[in-house]
């Protein structure tokens, strides 16, 4: 971990930027808008892990800035010496073994947002027809139809995607 004052989200910004205090504090964990499924799921599990040891937050803190390359970011700063401190080291070595602090929430954090994204595709799918879901539709009926595993697969085309939804009575009209 490095300081607050240290750090900098990319090389062209100024360090220890946006905050006065806590400049001796050390950065453990950051998101921004455009992070990935894994680094959310991790920066959840380790605010989990420091609201564990320090309830009220005060060795910790998370602080929210606007960029503009990313459009936000988050960063968790951690009080040198504290329990939350401990505890962002068992962190950081953790990570530096295996990239995941806790499987079983990123894997249901995954298949959410797949899910989600599923429900969204297949309701654009029924709409396009003048159709809407029924109360029966479940996004992980059309998921293992298709072994449509995550949004990075490939995703049926409409069509079929319209077709398994009618051969599944997800279908109704208007």
């Amino acid at each position: 971990m490095i300081t607050y004052k240290e750090y900098s989200p990319t090389q062209f910004d100024a360090k220890g930027l946006g905050l006065n205090d806590n400049q001796n504090w050390l950065v453990l964990i950051g998101q921004n808008r455009d992070s990935d499924v894994l680094a959310r799921s991790n920066y959840t599990c380790a605010i989990e892990a420091l609201e564990s040891v320090d309830p009220d937050g005060s060795d910790y803190e998370q602080h929210s800035f606007g960029h503009w390359a990313c459009g936000w970011l988050e960063v968790v700063i951690v009080r040198p010496g504290s329990k939350a401190y401990d505890v962002a080291v068992e962190i950081e070595a953790c990570l530096a073994d295996y990239p995941v602090l806790n499987d079983d929430h990123y894997s249901e954090l995954e298949w959410s947002e797949h899910a989600d994204w599923v429900d969204q595709e297949c309701g654009r799918v029924a709409n396009d027809n003048d159709q809407d879901l029924t109360d029966t539709y479940c996004a992980g009926t059309i998921a293992e139809r298709f072994q449509w595993n995550s949004e990075h697969d490939r995703s049926p085309d409409d069509e079929d995607l319209h077709a398994a939804l009618a051969d599944l009575g997800f279908l109704k009209n208007n």
